[in-house]
């Protein structure tokens, strides 16, 4: 099942040690790839932006790294995003309750989605025009641009869905999310999501990420 809420904790809320190095020394390989996936991100930076934030291993998860550093920069910026962190300010709740459910749901196959990125990649597969995925979550604007993605992801990916499930599924942004969801979960199940790069410290999380381009 596709779920919308991070499936794992930052490194730093796990950390066992009676000391903390600090983030910049720290041994545990989901800190330590982050602080270097950060360096590398810091140099590539024009001057203007040398101030850029710094990583933060208590409120971020390498994967919300990854998707900021490697993924979102080759995509146009029509569908860039705001990456929430797993215990950030709008996260934290959820993460917080996730972490509970997961306790009361064994057996069950949880797979992290990320319907803003997944919709992006899949508009960008199907052909979608950039206006349309830049209005999907505006409040006057989104409905009729979902309605629209909902369409050309049942045309080009061979999805059929009821006319009036179509209408249901772009009136709620908060439906659509679940069914981009339901669809990412079953393109991994099927082998078409992208695995973690090498050197990855899956045991921190990952999301599934559609690869576009694969049938």
């Amino acid at each position: 099942m596709g779920v919308n809420v991070p499936l794992t904790f930052p490194p730093c809320t796990a950390c066992a040690k009676s000391s903390c190095p600090m983030p910049a020394h720290c041994g545990v390989p989901g800190v330590r790839w982050m602080r270097d996936s950060s360096r590398r991100f810091l140099r590539h930076l024009s001057k203007k932006h040398a101030k850029a934030k710094e990583f933060t291993p208590y409120t971020q998860r390498p994967v919300e790294l990854f998707i900021k550093h490697n993924l979102l920069p080759d995509l146009h910026e029509a569908f860039w995003f705001e990456v929430d962190e797993a215990l950030g300010g709008t996260k934290a709740p959820l993460t917080a309750r996730m972490g509970f459910l997961k306790r009361h749901l064994p057996g069950m196959k949880l797979l992290e989605v990320w319907p803003k990125l997944s919709a992006a990649l899949l508009a960008l597969e199907a052909g979608i025009p950039r206006r349309t995925i830049e209005a999907h979550r505006d409040i006057e604007l989104g409905a009729r641009a979902r309605e629209e993605i909902i369409g050309s992801l049942g045309a080009h990916f061979g999805v059929f869905i009821y006319d009036r499930d179509k209408t249901k599924l772009a009136r709620s942004l908060t439906s659509f999310d679940a069914f981009i969801c339901a669809y990412t979960a079953m393109l991994s199940d099927t082998g078409r999501c992208l695995r973690a790069p090498s050197g990855f410290p899956e045991e921190s999380g990952w999301i599934e990420i559609p690869h576009i381009g694969e049938e």
